[in-house]
């Protein structure tokens, strides 16, 4: 049987989200027999998060804190945008070694269905594309969400860890969150149905009825309270409020089920 996980960096900023993201995981995908790891980035976010997981008894969780001494000499942050936590902690999955496949899910996800048929997908590096209108030319193919992952023992290695910061060094004029992923991986990556990372910038009244995974992309999240700041202009402007309501939404009934479910048993 493979040994496998599935795999959160949280750092303060995400709390929230993480906590509604990991009760929609574990909602819908209740016999998950395998560890589930955290990476955290300070001892305080490290207290929260077993307040959170103390939740889940049938699980087990992981607690691995990020070592980011290797990513102070690389510039990941574009003008679009800075991150809460270097984006190039996400290169620490790869020193998960001992994993003969990893599932990596942002912070800022929704699970809506049982996701475990990812694990059937045929692959070494699994993802999702990127929208035409934010994709980047790599080779054949036009770019993949960084958020959602599927990485087998292949790539589990110190030495793609390690080939990773090195290329981040030596090619500091590429930044933002996955565009060193999308360079260093554009001749192996395998492609897969948007249904496991439908981005909101993707959504469509389809794929809100066939969706698995919705994706909160951009500095604006669900978290907020007004529909409007939940959105970055640019997907508002492609996809439009009356869409995104829906899944905003259904993103607050969830919100609201986690609470319930966290403080009941409190």
């Amino acid at each position: 049987m493979k040994k496998r996980t599935i795999v959160y960096i949280v750092n303060n900023s995400y709390l929230n989200l993480f906590k509604t993201s990991l009760f929609s995981l574990l909602y819908h995908n209740k016999n998950i027999d395998f560890p589930i790891i955290i990476f955290y980035d300070n001892s305080l976010v490290l207290k929260q998060l077993k307040q959170i997981t103390n939740h889940f008894i049938q699980v087990k969780f992981i607690f691995k804190k990020l070592f980011l001494k290797p990513y102070k000499n690389i510039h990941f942050h574009n003008n679009n945008r800075k991150w809460g936590l270097t984006p190039g902690a996400r290169f620490d999955i790869f020193k998960l070694c001992g994993y003969d496949e990893l599932l990596y899910l942002d912070c800022d996800t929704l699970i809506v269905n049982n996701i475990m048929s990812i694990f059937d997908l045929k692959g070494d590096f699994i993802a999702c594309r990127l929208s035409p209108a934010t994709a980047h030319k790599y080779s054949s193919q036009n770019g993949f969400n960084a958020g959602i992952l599927l990485i087998r023992k292949k790539y589990l290695t110190n030495a793609i860890f390690n080939k990773l910061v090195n290329f981040s060094l030596l090619n500091k004029n590429l930044s933002g969150n996955q565009i060193i992923l999308n360079f260093f991986f554009s001749q192996v990556v395998t492609l897969v149905d948007q249904n496991f990372n439908i981005t909101t910038d993707l959504l469509t009244l389809d794929n809100l009825k066939t969706g698995k995974i919705f994706h909160f992309i951009g500095d604006k999240k669900p978290s907020e309270k007004v529909l409007r700041n939940s959105f970055n202009e640019y997907v508002t402007s492609n996809v439009g409020l009356g869409i995104l309501a829906k899944l905003f939404l259904l993103y607050k009934n969830y919100e609201k089920k986690a609470y319930c479910f966290y403080n009941k048993l409190t």
